[in-house]
């Protein structure tokens, strides 16, 4: 059963999430099937779009960094995000964290909360939007 927390009552951070982690775009598509109907093309460009983010957590902020070698020219992509851990137990952790950029507030929402699955002590994943299972390895 998840120990639940208030604002007041929840720990500055969880353990098992300190370090940096890399999405892994191998144990990601594993088992993944495109939609009836997506071009082989298609499904290949978003699968390109994984493996390329690392996060890293420190006991109140996470590091996200993007990069878009896909697209010459643009830079990593570098953001800070400041979070709370709000319920865990001992296969997860749930997070609450804030975006300020409108765009990704129209994608998904000013508040996300967000539940991490442990994998062992080597990884995690988390499920996105469209339902897909993103993993992520730890690396440090």
């Amino acid at each position: 059963m998840a120990q639940l927390t208030t604002p007041e009552t929840a720990p500055l951070f969880d353990k098992r999430l300190l370090g940096t982690w890399i999405s892994d775009r191998r144990r990601t598509f594993l088992n993944w099937k495109p939609n009836p109907g997506v071009k082989p093309a298609m499904a290949q460009k978003f699968k390109n779009l994984f493996g390329k983010m690392t996060v890293r957590y420190s006991p109140k902020y996470f590091f996200v960094e993007t990069r878009f070698d896909f697209y010459p020219g643009l830079e990593p992509s570098p953001d800070k995000k400041k979070y709370e851990v709000i319920a865990k137990d001992q296969s997860s952790v749930v997070i609450r964290f804030r975006y300020e950029d409108p765009m990704m507030q129209n994608i998904f929402g000013s508040e996300v909360i967000r539940q991490i699955h442990f994998d062992g002590e080597i990884g995690y994943y988390i499920t996105v939007q469209s339902g897909l299972t993103e993993y992520f390895r730890k690396i440090s």
